[in-house]
């Protein structure tokens, strides 16, 4: 593909913007602001997307051939274009295989694409129900899908079958740690309230769980109680009460696999030993996010090389993904972990010559 389309594909969203993020914000039922930070992200991811071809003189990168990608139905801007344009940008023929709710704004974006440059033989959407997305399947070189672990574990079980090669990526369980030197817990209260509450929480990098030193847990929990008062995204006591950014907003018990979102749970520890051993429970390994001001040598003495998650953030905002990250988890997160996204779509030879 040609750099010229991206920048066409740039244009269009631009041009399109208002439609694009109200179809959006209606499919969804969330808040437009959300969706014009999205646009922003995937602009950004465009004209990242030809850096993110790094080859040597050992290795050469193949199409795979017919990619079907599965989409989710959270943040649909964003999973619309950025799996579906790196598949085509690494060469390959795409169906498109949208969420039910989702439909009206999938079918927008890849008119876009189509009206962009992208060939018509090149990208195709098929909505297909439960019945029938094994034939849909049966098409496929490769198959890439996005959802909850139950969905994909059922693909994958399909594409075992039918001998296809699968990626997913699958629902994350983000947990947050915030360790007692962190005296001052406001502003990471804050960071986290917007960030359970984006998107009613209904996204991969959402933080699910927060794990707590008992030193600061008084503290922590009247700044992290008083940020949802300020906010005005619920009532934490009530979760069927209506607010005015369109989510609701409980804490929880803690979970292992809590409700897909705006949930969290607060958990109090009071060693690092108890800490591991409560992490290493986890399966979702996505994202793990870190407040502390000991010096990183010792974090990851203590902490990080104990565990085991595809993004670690320190001292940084969870919900923050540059447009040239890979995404990807593991075990029930993901296959394969984080990986450039020309490199999903591609299969990898080794020259040795």
């Amino acid at each position: 593909m040609e750099k010229s389309i991206l920048d066409k594909i740039s244009a269009e969203l631009l041009r399109n913007k208002k439609t694009i993020c109200r179809v959006s914000a209606d499919c969804t039922k969330t808040p437009i602001k959300y969706h014009f930070q999205d646009l922003e992200y995937l602009i950004k991811f465009l004209n990242s997307l030809p850096k993110q071809i790094e080859l040597s003189q050992k290795y050469i990168l193949k199409p795979k051939g017919t990619v079907v990608i599965g989409l989710s139905k959270n943040e649909p801007i964003i999973t619309s274009i950025v799996p579906v344009i790196s598949a085509i940008y690494a060469n390959n023929k795409v169906i498109v295989k949208p969420s039910r709710a989702n439909l009206k704004i999938t079918s927008l974006l890849i008119k876009i694409l189509i009206d962009s440059g992208i060939k018509r033989e090149r990208i195709k959407l098929e909505y297909r129900n439960k019945k029938e997305i094994k034939k849909l399947i049966s098409r496929a070189d490769f198959v890439f899908w996005m959802g909850s672990y139950k969905v994909c574990r059922k693909i994958s079980l399909i594409c075992a079958k039918l001998g296809k090669k699968l990626y997913f990526e699958a629902e994350g369980n983000d947990i947050a740690i915030i360790d007692n030197t962190m005296k001052k817990s406001y502003k990471v209260a804050r960071m986290l309230v917007k960030e359970i509450s984006h998107h009613n929480g209904e996204r991969c990098q959402a933080v699910k769980g927060i794990y707590l030193h008992k030193d600061i847990s008084k503290d922590f929990k009247l700044n992290f109680y008083k940020e949802i008062e300020l906010l005005n995204i619920g009532n934490y006591l009530n979760s069927n009460t209506e607010l005015s950014l369109g989510c609701e907003f409980k804490i929880t018990k803690f979970s292992l696999n809590p409700v897909f979102g705006a949930s969290v749970w607060i958990e109090e520890y009071s060693s690092d030993l108890a800490l591991i051993k409560a992490l290493q429970k986890n399966g979702y390994f996505l994202s793990l996010s870190i407040f502390s001001k000991k010096p990183y040598a010792k974090i990851f003495k203590n902490l990080i090389r104990k565990v085991s998650f595809s993004r670690i953030n320190i001292n940084k905002d969870p919900g923050y993904i540059r447009p040239d990250e890979s995404w990807g988890g593991i075990k029930k997160s993901g296959m394969f972990g984080p990986e450039g996204w020309v490199n999903k779509f591609s299969d990898r030879n080794y020259i040795n010559r």
